[in-house]
């Protein structure tokens, strides 16, 4: 499968000028015939707490808008964009097939308290795995990529390919790095990760940088800091190939881990139920200051 990852500077909720952005970049890549094409989260605003101008109801304007890119150039098509909820906002992707046909659909499901996208966005609760074309795929959101529980559920739910999207800050690029290349070697699959550029505003840059990384860790192919596509090809019978050298997914116990998780779950209730005191409100107002780092 031949993709093509397309990140640029995102205007800042200007979502007629983004779309026509992406309209150029896909036009720039068809010379390549690319199968896959993959935008960043929140591709048509920017990473922004805005909901009530941004949100759309589901079936809206830049989910009709991935539909008509997917069926007018015979692609596939993963972005992100935001939904309006009943009192939040939700910050999904979407996957459509090369007839407009959606494919699936991921709500976020870490929202990245630390800067306060929880108070805006609720979370998603489920893990969505589905065909495109070779690949069984699991679409992930940013934050996501720091909980690799989530993205071995999705391998023993079959995914062969994890997709994400995001908006990940320049000053923790090395992560960005290191942990598609993580999840891709704990799971055996293709870890694709597609990032903006440019500055939501003055004090907060994005590096670009996405990658394509192949079941065995290793970089297949990598973008710069600037405006343009990254093209790779990826082969499902490498997934196959690696997980038969070296089965150590076999030797998983999920259900000893899930066992082991419940009290800590427990806990982690608790302690939510008990509420901010002292120190945690200390902390949250630390965090109302921390504008120049949004997400990651």
């Amino acid at each position: 499968m031949k993709v093509a990852l397309l990140q640029w500077d995102i205007a800042w909720e200007k979502k007629e000028q983004n779309y026509q952005i992406v309209e150029r970049l896909i036009a720039q890549a068809k010379e390549k015939e690319p199968d896959l094409v993959v935008l960043p989260e929140m591709f048509a605003t920017g990473f922004s707490m805005h909901v009530e101008e941004i949100g759309e109801a589901p079936g809206g304007p830049t989910f009709r808008f991935l539909h008509e890119m997917a069926r007018k150039h015979r692609i596939y098509i993963v972005g992100g964009l935001v939904e309006k909820g009943i009192d939040k906002g939700r910050n999904v992707a979407v996957a459509f097939d090369p007839e407009g046909g959606l494919l699936g659909k991921y709500g976020k499901i870490h929202p990245f308290s630390h800067q306060r996208e929880n108070r805006h966005y609720e979370a998603g609760n489920e893990v969505a795995v589905f065909e495109m074309g070779a690949f069984k795929t699991a679409i992930f959101l940013c934050f996501d990529l720091r909980f690799p529980e989530l993205f071995r559920c999705a391998t023993f739910r079959g995914a062969t390919l994890f997709v994400v999207p995001a908006n990940w800050p320049s000053s923790r690029s090395h992560h960005w790095q290191t942990l598609l290349a993580a999840r891709a070697i704990e799971n055996q699959a293709y870890c694709i990760g597609v990032n903006r550029t440019g500055k939501a505003y003055e004090e907060l840059a994005y590096p670009g940088m996405s990658m394509v990384v192949d079941p065995t860790g290793q970089v297949v192919a990598t973008g710069g800091q600037r405006e343009g596509v990254v093209f790779a090809t990826i082969d499902a019978g490498q997934v196959e190939n690696s997980r038969k050298n070296l089965p150590f997914l076999e030797d998983a116990r999920p259900k000893l881990y899930a066992a082991l998780y419940q009290p800590l779950a427990s806990v982690q209730m608790k302690r939510l139920a008990e509420g901010a005191t002292g120190e945690a409100r200390e902390g949250q107002e630390e965090e109302s200051k921390a504008t120049s780092e949004l997400y990651g």
